[in-house]
């Protein structure tokens, strides 16, 4: 069955267990020898051949490598928006699993165990310098732009073409800090505050 051509653009964003500053976006050695988390897209405006993704969003989390991020051994579940139909549902596991190419394609070998997937809330919340994320009863991010002493105010720390450029390739990486992360999705219970965020815009496609 052949592939139909499918693109997503919005923004993403991630909580993770890294210290401020992510050295998983050079794809070296993780903070405490492992990255854990949650890695998060909204979709402004998509389309999975003539299938709308508009205004939905899906989830990723869990223990991504052991070392480095493109070591693999990614044990990880996925949340899909469940305000999404049959057909759109089928469509974003498809992407964001890596069955339809694309960037997730690319990741997909790196991905040891999934441990589920489930179909829930999703609140995506994204106000000037701040953005987070609610998903179900359990789990809220709240996170910020990081700046320090030789940041322009009102401006932002940028990373441009990043190794890994979880947004697309050539697109801005918005280095932030979380003011609060409690995870707790799957068998996965995570709570940390002043740790790594990153966001940006996405546009991605395949196949």
């Amino acid at each position: 069955m052949k592939v139909p051509k499918w693109r997503i653009r919005g923004e993403w964003q991630d909580s993770c267990s890294c210290n401020i500053g992510c050295p998983c976006t050079f794809d070296q050695l993780p903070t405490l020898g492992f990255c854990q988390g949650l890695l998060a897209y909204h979709i402004e405006k998509g389309n999975f051949g003539d299938i709308s993704l508009d205004n939905l969003t899906m989830v990723s989390t869990g223990k991504y490598g052991q070392g480095r991020l493109l070591s693999g051994h990614w044990v990880i579940g996925f949340v899909f928006d469940a305000r999404a139909n049959s057909a759109q549902r089928e469509a974003l596991r498809k992407i964001f699993m890596g069955e339809v190419g694309g960037r997730f394609g690319q990741l997909r070998p790196f991905i040891a165990k999934v441990v589920g997937i489930e179909y829930l809330p999703i609140e995506w919340r994204h106000k000037g310098d701040r953005w987070g994320i609610k998903i179900g009863k359990d789990t809220e991010t709240k996170s910020g732009v990081y700046r320090g002493m030789n940041t322009p105010k009102g401006e932002s720390v940028q990373v441009l073409n990043a190794p890994v450029a979880e947004g697309g390739i050539a697109l801005p990486i918005i280095m932030g800090h979380t003011l609060m992360s409690k995870i707790k999705l799957f068998s996965f219970e995570f709570e940390w505050s002043g740790r790594n965020s990153k966001f940006g815009p996405m546009d991605i496609s395949g196949p």
